[in-house]
């Protein structure tokens, strides 16, 4: 997770999954990825590995927000809805910011 404007930069990992099924983890669980972020900033995220189909970002503040941005690999379709089901309309790609 990056936020250029300020040079905050961390890496998220999942918590240790203590249940083995042989060589793999047993996957039982949910993975969260915890971070500390200010609001009213602009973050990137960028994966290692494969990025999930399904994510819930969850912003625990008494005010403020923040904009996230996700890097996927593969040119497909993706919606963003709310908890209760609502959908977000995609903004309009800016040419000269790149997003």
């Amino acid at each position: 997770m990056k936020n250029n404007e300020t040079g905050f930069e961390n890496k998220l990992n999942s918590f240790m999954d203590h249940v083995w099924d042989g060589f793999y983890t047993g996957q039982v669980r949910e993975s969260t990825f915890p971070s500390l972020v200010l609001t009213d900033s602009d973050y990137d995220i960028e994966f290692t590995g494969t990025p999930f189909k399904k994510f819930i970002y969850a912003l625990r503040a008494k005010n403020g927000g923040v904009k996230i941005r996700v890097q996927y690999f593969n040119a497909e379709t993706y919606i963003v809805t709310d908890l209760d089901g609502n959908k977000y309309e995609p903004n309009e790609f800016d040419e000269e910011e790149g997003v």
